[in-house]
């Protein structure tokens, strides 16, 4: 009878963590966890069946039992306690054998062997009828239904407590009973395994027991308060057992291949399980102890785990005696006890290697005894705790793991496949442990040195899932460098560099590789003798650098940066630059880089000049590519980003070298822009000028010629001039609302409508009839027009938007508030008026903003004489300015702001005549205003050299012009509705544009003079307004006007109000 038990697998583990202090543990599974159930029931059959032959033929002697003979330990398939005893022993509990429910030979789903399922209860047996009516007192089963009839099988939260681990191991059997069990006829043993079927009854069975378990669990409220947790370790490789040592290559790497799909897929399966428990229950985990990457391990490197032999088998599982020179004094050696068990050393080690498990993936500190295996699959992980312990930590597996604790361990890190997440060289333990990579990735989050050793050999996972072929892949996230100095880097392995960050290898290399490839991000070559590679490959988004000596080929088709800054490169081999490659050339005042190849170099793709700060190019020549044997070929272009520099390359057999010309009006177009460049070149020096280096510096990374040319532009302060159209507009405005007084006045809307007024036209509605009658001669006074000694007060706000376009774009807006007082004098009408006012321009590229507040006292007055009126304003106005330029060019981002202050004198004068036109009245006029704004000197803060030391600046605004009005008002109901029209054109004789003199901070004594906007020399108005008046106390209306020049439109909209008594 061929009798087989769960599947062996694990190591031995020494030292110790210590308790997770869970408060009971239960356990489901196979012949790795059970410590005597499927021996006493063997044993019992055997003594009943002797009783039976004893009865029936007078004597003979019957032994079933499994495992046979006295050195296995107790009835356990082992030769001592079995790893859920041992985890007894960490959480300081003791065992109890009645809440192991384990059974030598179990599977689950089916099994092959009836005689022994006759006997032991498999996997779904053990749950259901043995474990949940336990927790939930819910009998399963024929047996357990009539049981319950008696008892009842639920126990006390005492059984369980607040923390119950269960641990659950399965699935050996399955894979084993498919070879062995498969036919009863020893000539068809290797016959046709179909591994699919133990894969497919774990994948099933084992989720679903564990949810059947978690149900039960979940109707109690009693028991499991702070979380449920469960051990599910993967599947042991059984290919690699003694038991299947004689089989077929076929069949152990059909089996061996079968498990490792199966442990995968299981994986994934309890991972999602987690989640799920996890949500219904919060501290519920389910850790996933994968036994069968340990395993693989210690086979392949069993001494540091403590153990000699891992192939053969210490005593034979048919006879019970020892085998292959094992024997008491030596058991420790082997890993396993027999064919298919193993040893209970190895028991111990998989208990610790579950606890250690439990601990660091919950965040908490442990101590490693031997190599831990960190087979990280699917979903990456972190270790949040401190580890310690003399022993060494061996990622595995495609996914990330993420090193965030204070290490200590001191056996050093292996990384034979996928990544590992750092941030400090403490994360990787003690210093005295070395960094071992065999085709994983070190992955740095931040910047560090590391001053440990570090090996590189070949990848062992280049044909693993998302394995790589590179001994060593050195991943540096953007903007962090990764340092390797002051240690000795052993190995030849292959090399890998990604990441947009920086490797710096300041290293001792101890020996050379075949390959060195820079995929992503910089490779800095600095270390202290040559760095060896036969080939080094740059890729497109690569760059390699440093001042240290590569003896190989290298070919680029990323980019070559030689020096660390301005520094020496040395290629001891070929060079070749692919199309797309580049060198990057960094040069300084008074030298440059250099890239000195002694083989043959070709060239090709493109040149591209750095430039730093402390960089001042004006005419140099530098050699910058020497070979000792020949240069092919030439670049395909020079790629400079200063539009302020001019470059030529002169090539020669053996060198290539590059003279500079530097000329600040290359890019200029506008005056303004030439007059700026004027003054850099006259100002631009090879010595330091402090901080106008820093200016220089980004003026030379403008790169485009449009872009050099906003710059100048930018510099010039050009854009201060846009607060003087924007003032001119606003006093315009301010003067314009009291000649519209002075007209309303006129035209006799201050007085009462007439008595009998009709709805039409043209009758004496609001005085319009008396304007008309003294437009046409028929006068009565020489105040006809005027209202008879009543004192008016008035009031009106008006804002709105404006753009000036052309060279000096910018939009602006406005608002305003004037408050009025008049009375008639005679003949004529005197008034006075206060106003405040707010504006703000914005150029279009966002970067120059000025905003200002104004504040007016005006004076006004108009004389009419039979037709003839004479309209005159005087204002005084107080302007508080606010001027923030941004600075944005070429890396520089610097903000200037400035107060100055401005005081403007406004007078204008208007003289026409009021005539009659149909029912319309209308006033032809001529006019002259002049206006003298004038801003006082400042000085800007804020962007250090670039800020300006701008002189004070009058404009005068001269314009005559010629406008008319025309007016009419009707009766409307109760209301007296006024419309109005009126247009007038100016004609600028004085300044049309404004004009900024300034010098730059950071070249004081150095004045200059730039042109800003201006209003032009035609500047025109049209408008249009409708009043309401229902007596003649009180008159409202409403105006828009619009103001035009070549390059400027403004829009006013207003509302007022006048009270007279």
């Amino acid at each position: 009878m061929r009798m087989t038990l769960a599947p062996l697998v694990f190591a031995l583990l020494s030292g110790g963590a210590y308790a997770q202090s869970y408060s009971s543990i239960w356990s489901v599974g196979d012949s790795l966890s059970d410590t005597g159930r499927t021996y006493e029931r063997t044993r019992n059959v055997g003594d009943l069946l002797a009783g039976i032959l004893a009865a029936t033929t007078g004597g003979g002697h019957v032994d079933v039992r499994q495992p046979v003979g006295p050195l296995y330990a107790n009835g356990r398939f082992s030769n001592g306690s079995v790893w859920v005893e041992y985890l007894h022993d960490m959480n300081g509990l003791t065992y109890n054998p009645d809440r192991n429910l384990a059974w030598g030979g179990a599977v689950t789903g089916s099994a092959r062997d009836i005689v022994i399922s006759a006997l032991i209860k498999h996997l779904e047996q053990q749950v259901d009828e043995d474990f949940r009516p336990q927790i939930d007192g819910e009998t399963k089963g024929f047996f357990g239904t009539i049981s319950g009839w008696f008892n009842d099988p639920q126990l006390g939260a005492s059984h369980f407590g607040a923390r119950p681990l269960v641990t659950l191991w399965i699935g050996g059997n399955n894979f084993r009973q498919e070879v062995e069990d498969k036919d009863w006829h020893s000539a068809w043993f290797w016959s046709s395994q179909n591994f699919n079927d133990p894969k497919n009854a774990i994948l099933k069975g084992v989720p679903e027991n564990l949810r059947h378990i978690q149900a039960s669990f979940l109707t109690r409220n009693d028991v499991g308060q702070n979380g449920i947790t469960y051990y599910v370790p993967t599947v042991a490789d059984v290919s690699t057992t003694p038991k299947f040592s004689g089989s077929p290559d076929y069949v152990r790497s059909g089996l061996g291949l079968a498990v490792k799909e199966t442990n995968r897929e299981l994986k994934a399966a309890l991972y999602t399980l987690h989640d799920e428990f996890s949500h219904q229950k919060p501290g519920t985990r389910i850790v996933v102890i994968d036994v069968a990457a340990l395993l693989e391990e210690v086979q392949a490197n069993p001494r540091p785990f403590g153990f000699t032999d891992t192939v053969h088998n210490c005593v034979d599982s048919g006879s019970g005696n020892y085998a292959n020179g094992c024997g008491a004094g030596n058991v420790g050696d082997y890993l396993f006890w027999d064919q298919f068990h193993p040893t209970t050393k190895a028991h111990d080690m998989i208990a610790r290697y579950a606890d250690l498990t439990d601990r660091m993936e919950a965040g908490r500190s442990a101590d490693l005894p031997f190599p831990y295996v960190a087979n990280i699959e699917i979903r990456d992980r972190a270790f949040l705790g401190s580890i310690g312990g003399a022993a060494s930590l061996i990622k595995k597996g495609e996914a990330t793991l993420t090193l965030a604790g204070n290490n200590t361990y001191r056996g050093g890190t292996r990384i034979d496949h996928g990544t590992v997440r750092v941030s400090n060289d403490r994360n990787l333990g003690a210093t005295e442990g070395m960094l071992t990579m065999r085709g994983g990735t070190l992955n740095n989050s931040s910047s560090f040195t590391m001053r440990r050793d570090v090996r590189v050999d070949a990848s062992v996972s280049e044909h693993a899932l998302q394995g790589s072929k590179f001994g060593g892949t050195f991943n540096t996230d953007a903007g962090t460098v990764l340092t390797l100095q002051d240690n000795t880097v052993y190995g030849s392995g292959d090399i890998a560099k990604t990441g947009q960050g920086t490797l710096d290898l300041r290293s001792t290399m101890a020996e050379g590789r075949e390959l060195t490839a820079v995929r992503q991000g910089l490779l800095k070559v600095n270390t202290t003798n040559e760095y060896r590679s036969t080939e080094v490959n740059v890729e497109r988004d690569g760059a390699l650098g440093g001042s240290g000596t590569i003896v190989g080929t290298v070919k680029n088709a990323g980019k070559i940066v030689p020096g660390n800054s301005v520094g020496t490169f040395i290629i001891d081999g070929d060079f070749v630059q692919e199309d797309s490659g580049r060198l990057v050339l960094d040069v300084d005042t008074d030298r440059a880089d250099l890239l000195h190849v002694t083989g043959a170099a070709t060239l090709g793709g493109s040149l591209r000049v750095a430039l730093d700060p402390s960089d001042k190019i004006l005419d140099q020549v530098f050699t910058f590519f020497t070979s000792d044997q020949r240069i092919e070929e030439e670049y395909d272009e020079v790629l400079n980003p200063s539009p302020f520099l001019t470059e030529n390359l002169h090539y020669s057999p053996r060198s290539v070298t590059i003279s500079f010309a530097r000329d600040f009006r290359l890019p200029a177009l506008t005056g303004n822009q030439h007059v700026m460049a004027t003054l850099l070149n006259d100002a631009y020096s090879t010595l330091p000028q402090g901080d106008m280096d820093n200016v220089f510096s980004a003026l030379d990374h403008t790169v485009t010629d449009a872009d050099g040319a906003a710059a100048l532009d930018a510099l010039s302060g050009s854009a201060l001039g846009n607060a003087g159209v924007a003032d001119a507009l606003q006093r315009m405005q301010f003067m314009r609302a009291m000649e519209d007084r002075m007209a309303d006045n006129r035209s006799g809307r201050n007085s009462a409508p007439a008595a009998g007024v009709s709805n039409g036209a043209g009758d004496d509605a609001a005085g319009v009839g008396r304007t008309m009658q003294w437009a046409a001669g028929n006068t009565g006074s020489a105040a006809a027009g005027v209202s008879a000694e009543r004192a008016s007060v008035w009031g009106r706000v008006f804002g709105g938007p404006g753009r000036s376009s052309g060279q000096h774009a910018f939009d602006m807006s406005g608002t305003g508030v004037l408050l009025g007082a008049d009375m008639p004098v005679g003949p004529a009408l005197a008034g006075i008026s206060l106003g405040y006012g707010q504006m703000k321009t914005t150029g279009d590229d966002k970067l120059s903003r000025i905003k200002a507040d104004a504040y007016q006292l005006s004076v006004y007055g108009s004389v009419n004489r039979d037709t003839l009126f004479v309209d005159g304003t005087a204002a005084y106005t107080y302007v508080d300015y606010r001027t923030k330029r941004s600075l944005a060019f070429g890396g520089l981002s610097r903000q200037a702001t400035g107060s100055p202050k401005g005081h403007d004198v406004s007078i204008a004068a208007k003289a026409g005549l009021r005539l009659a036109l149909g029912e319309w009245s209308a006033e032809p006029s001529l006019g002259l205003d002049w206006y003298r704004l004038r801003r006082g000197g400042f000085q800007e803060t804020g962007a250090g050299a670039a800020s300006l030391d701008v002189a004070g600046e009058t404009q005068n605004l001269v314009m005559p012009s010629v406008g008319v009005r025309l007016s009419h008002s009707f009766q409307a109901g109760a209301y007296i509705l006024s419309p109005e029209l009126r247009a007038r054109y100016y004609h600028n004789l004085g300044d049309k544009e404004s004009m900024v003199t300034a010098s730059l901070a950071g070249l004081p004594g150095r004045p200059f003079s730039v042109t800003g906007a201006g209003l032009g020399r035609h500047l025109g108005v049209v408008g249009a307004s409708l009043a309401l008046q229902k007596s003649d106390d009180i008159r409202l209306f409403g105006q828009y006007d619009a103001s035009f020049s070549r390059h400027t439109v403004g829009h006013t909209f207003s509302l007022g109000l006048r009270m007279t008594w």
